[in-house]
C-alpha cells in the first residue's frame, strides 16, 4: 500500500537538482533528481544514515520516523547540512 501519491520538490541551493521524500508502508525514502543527467538516486540508506545520525547527535533516531524538512547537499554530494547543523555521511 502507497501512502504518497505525489512528489513536492525541495530544490538545492544554486542548483537545478531537488530532493523528495516518498512515504510507503515500509517508511518513508529519500530521493535526489538530477534533471540535467536524467537521474534519480536514493539519497541516503535511511538506516546507515538514521545510524550516523544517533552518534553524531548522542540521540536516538529511528529510521522509518526521518523527519526532513529543509536540507542542503554539498557538492561533494555526502555532505548535508541540516537546520545549520553539518553532518557528514
Amino acid at each position: 500500500m502507497l501512502k504518497s501519491t505525489s512528489v513536492s520538490p525541495k530544490w538545492f541551493k544554486d542548483s537545478d537538482r531537488f530532493w523528495y521524500s516518498y512515504t510507503t508502508t515500509s517508511g518513508k525514502n529519500f530521493y535526489m533528481v538530477d534533471p540535467s543527467k536524467r537521474t534519480k538516486t536514493k539519497l541516503f540508506d535511511n538506516l546507515d544514515f538514521s545510524a550516523k545520525l544517533s552518534e553524531l547527535t548522542s540521540r536516538p533516531v529511528n529510521h522509518n520516523e526521518l523527519k526532513l524538512d529543509e536540507l542542503e547537499l554539498d557538492d561533494d554530494n555526502r555532505t548535508l547540512n541540516l537546520s545549520n547543523r553539518q553532518h557528514s555521511v
